[in-house]
């Protein structure tokens, strides 16, 4: 064989192999990660009208970019739920497993507004401007450390908040895996808090939903670090206002702490609930919804 023909051919077989290659990566939905929107008063959000997908989790949002189906396709007793990425699941949780998703199943009319590292002033800012969407009731799932989650102001993170899709996912991931994108993403989008935003959004957002006249009440999740070492800094703080402002608290240690003695996983890691832990947290959810 000629010193043409097998470079021709080499070039053929790399060619394939790269083709293949980000097939696989569209395949795998690598290429089309749920996307962001920047907003000026809440930082951002999930882009509304998606329909996606990474491995076999399926990934949607509705046309006002909640987790949730259409509101017309909505009913029984409408539940806001606010959040951060424990309620929105991210890029991992399948639409079928969100908590969300298995209070509809239950008969409640149930909109995940949420986006990862939401805070107090994020929800704050959605409902101001857009109100509770004729919600009866609203669940507001809350981390200890969320009472330090100050809103911050910049460029969004092209990882984790991505605007737009990558054109050629190859190159996305050699960019990612080799060239630590990532790290180069987060030094170009450091954005500072603005100090005490969170502590000061917290009380405010549930004066708002008293004086909205909503029936509230905050999940409390725990991490898997609080389970093992005791609640972390934020968490009393967080018991205590809502105790002056008659707003229910319901603590998911101990659910949590059962279904790991039955030796259960429900964890993804540190925070992250996977689809068991999705299913306690719709069950703690369901606690808020019935009456004291």
């Amino acid at each position: 064989m000629s010193r043409v023909r097998r470079t021709l051919l080499a070039a053929a077989t790399l060619a394939a192999l790269l083709a293949a290659a980000e097939a696989g990566l569209r395949v795998t939905g690598y290429a089309a990660p749920i996307l962001y929107v920047a907003d000026p008063e809440y930082e951002y959000a999930l882009a509304p009208n998606q329909r996606t997908h990474r491995l076999s989790a399926r990934l949607e949002t509705n046309a006002l970019g909640m987790r949730s189906p259409e509101l017309s396709e909505l009913s029984g007793p409408r539940v806001l739920v606010l959040g951060d990425s424990v309620v929105s699941g991210v890029n991992w949780t399948d639409q079928r497993a969100l908590a969300t998703t298995l209070l509809i199943a239950r008969g409640y009319g149930a909109m995940n507004v949420s986006a990862g590292s939401w805070g107090p002033g994020n929800m704050l800012a959605y409902v101001h401007r857009h109100g509770l969407h004729d919600a009866q009731t609203v669940i507001i799932v809350l981390s200890a450390h969320d009472y330090f989650d100050d809103r911050a102001y910049g460029p969004l993170n092209g990882y984790s908040a991505p605007q737009i899709r990558p054109r050629i996912a190859l190159v996305r991931a050699f960019d990612q895996y080799v060239l630590r994108g990532p790290d180069r993403e987060a030094a170009r989008t450091e954005r500072p808090g603005v100090a005490g935003d969170a502590r000061q959004s917290l009380p405010r957002l549930f004066d708002y939903l008293n004086g909205a006249s909503a029936d509230t009440c905050v999940v409390r999740h725990w991490t898997q670090s609080e389970l093992a070492g005791g609640a972390a800094p934020g968490a009393a703080e967080i018991a205590a206002l809502a105790s002056e402002h008659d707003i229910r608290v319901v603590q998911a240690d101990g659910v949590y702490r059962e279904a790991l003695a039955r030796g259960e996983t429900i964890f993804r890691d540190d925070i992250h609930p996977n689809d068991r832990g999705q299913a306690l947290l719709a069950d703690l959810m369901t606690q808020c919804l019935a009456t004291p």
